[in-house]
């Protein structure tokens, strides 16, 4: 049976897709899309056909301005596309969108964890794609080719009833062009999946498709070819010119930006061990990774060497004060490290460091359509990654808090040592820790509020992190800008926290 005698695996009805701004990019439209079906879908350059499939894939950011109305079936389904994500296919993106921090295999098992259950045969084809690759191998050490190969298995794991291409073509050679036009015929011929792909240039991938749908952006219409109609012919010809010619008055599209994938076909799923994983991973990017530990251990060292060194150094009328105050002044110097210098360098540090961190890691997953790619395979990319970014930043501070202490009251014993020789440590320790640690208990005196302004720091350092991080990327320059935003709001939110507790905080001497 030819795909046009087929049930629709998808059928628009009415669909209109405007931005707030007035522009149409289609108008009152309809049209259908059936099983093992190739469909070409085309349109000058930043006429709107990502956007398009982005609608269809359910990865459209409603913060671009686009609005949707009209009506979608799915098998078993009618969506209002004024209220609900479509959902429809997965997408495999230009820049092929994998997660960095995942190897092949982690890629292909995120998939499938978040996919409409287990299906055996899917999953042996899948990984039939990946001749020559080892699961093992992470994305970075993979050819272009290689890469496209693992997004597609992705792809397939996520089970959609469609699979969508965006730009698959741009930037390969006629060597690679065959065969992606292979792979995608096999696709279609052995598992009978509808293939819906967005090309400029579109020549080499003619052959695989069965419709093309014209993209008019004059009319905000879909019209529909034969892929050997002669109209076709003129279009391309208009291909070839600058895109101000081929396309006058045309906008560019906008840059990636991501929704939260809540509503429509499938929802976003959320499991356990996989946010456990996201979790441990910012655990270690942001609390115990050898660099963070570094920083911490020099800060505390400072901290506590530049405290005791000035207060017995530059002691005035030392000579006359110092066998008076000596032991006063260790105690006092050991609570104000404690509940003061301790938590203002670790917030400043943690906000320094991880604010500029969760600022890179986040804009780097917008810019690379990772978040997108998240969404499209029914993985909550708010659970995992700011979930993941906050639990690592709280449990992290808990940790780095314990060791800045230790490092900063060791440092304050070298330095005293330094100072003073002839004295034992035992006096040190005795005077030193007299106000922090009262009656024999194990908790520091006032850990209260000293949790009080290290945390909500953290907190704050991770939110202002995930919120510059989040906004759009439309280039390397955003990324940028976004990093510097969070440690300049990060280390002043830290600042600012610390002062006001600070001055509502009682201290008992």
């Amino acid at each position: 049976m030819s795909p046009a005698c087929q049930e629709p695996l998808l059928r628009a009805e009415g669909l209109t897709l405007r931005h707030r701004q007035g522009r149409h990019l289609l108008s009152d439209v309809d049209f259908e899309i059936a099983p093992g079906e190739v469909v070409l879908l085309l349109g000058p350059s930043g006429s709107g056909k990502s956007t398009l499939l982005k609608l269809l894939s359910g990865v459209l950011d409603p913060r671009t301005g686009w609005e949707a109305s009209g009506r979608c079936q799915l098998p078993g389904e009618t969506l209002d596309l004024a209220e609900q994500k479509v959902a429809a296919g997965g997408i495999v993106f230009q820049n092929h969108a994998l997660f960095d921090e995942l190897s092949v295999g982690g890629n292909l098992a995120a998939a499938a964890d978040h996919g409409r259950g287990a299906d055996p045969e899917i999953e042996d084809f899948a990984r039939s794609l990946l001749s020559g690759i080892q699961e093992d191998q992470m994305p970075a050490h993979l050819s272009g080719g290689q890469q496209q190969r693992v997004a597609i298995a992705r792809s397939l794991l996520a089970r959609r009833p469609l699979l969508f291409f965006d730009e698959p073509n741009a930037g390969l050679d006629p060597v690679q062009t065959r065969r992606l036009v292979h792979l995608i015929d096999i696709l279609r011929r052995q598992r009978s999946l509808a293939v819906v792909i967005v090309a400029h240039h579109a020549q080499e991938l003619l052959s695989l498709a069965d419709r093309v749908m014209l993209l008019d952006p004059e009319e905000a219409s879909l019209r529909e070819y034969a892929p050997d109609a002669p109209a076709l012919a003129d279009y391309f010809h208009l291909a070839k010119a600058p895109p101000d010619e081929a396309a006058p008055g045309m906008h560019h599209p906008e840059p990636p930006g991501f929704g939260d994938g809540s509503s429509g076909r499938l929802k976003a799923r959320i499991r356990p061990s996989w946010w456990l994983t996201y979790a441990g991973q910012y655990l270690w990017l942001l609390a115990l990774a050898p660099s963070m530990l570094a920083f911490i251990v020099i800060g505390g060292f400072l901290s506590g060497f530049v405290a005791t060194w000035s207060a017995f150094q530059y002691m005035p009328f030392a000579d006359y004060l110092l066998p008076l105050v000596h032991d006063d002044t260790l105690t006092a110097l050991g609570l104000t490290e404690a509940r003061i210098l301790a938590p203002l360098m670790l917030s400043a540090l943690i906000a320094a460091r991880n604010s500029a961190i969760i600022a890179a890691d986040v804009s780097h997953r917008v810019y690379t359509q990772q978040i997108e790619a998240m969404i499209s395979l029914n993985m909550s990319h708010r659970a995992y990654i700011a979930g993941g970014v906050l639990a690592g930043s709280l449990l992290g501070a808990l940790i780095l808090t314990l060791l800045l202490l230790a490092v900063a009251a060791s440092a304050s014993l070298l330095t005293w040592q330094v100072q003073f020789p002839e004295q034992s440590s035992a006096v040190f320790r005795e005077a030193f820790f007299r106000l922090v640690f009262r009656n024999g208990s194990w908790l520091p005196d006032g850990w209260v509020w000293m949790l009080a302004k290290i945390l909500p720091s953290a907190l704050a350092a991770g939110a202002l992190g995930l919120l510059f991080g989040y906004r759009r990327k439309g280039s390397v320059r955003a990324i940028n800008s976004a990093i510097a935003q969070a440690i300049i709001f990060g280390v002043s939110a830290a600042l600012l926290i610390n002062a006001l507790v600070t001055l509502i905080e009682p201290i008992e001497v």
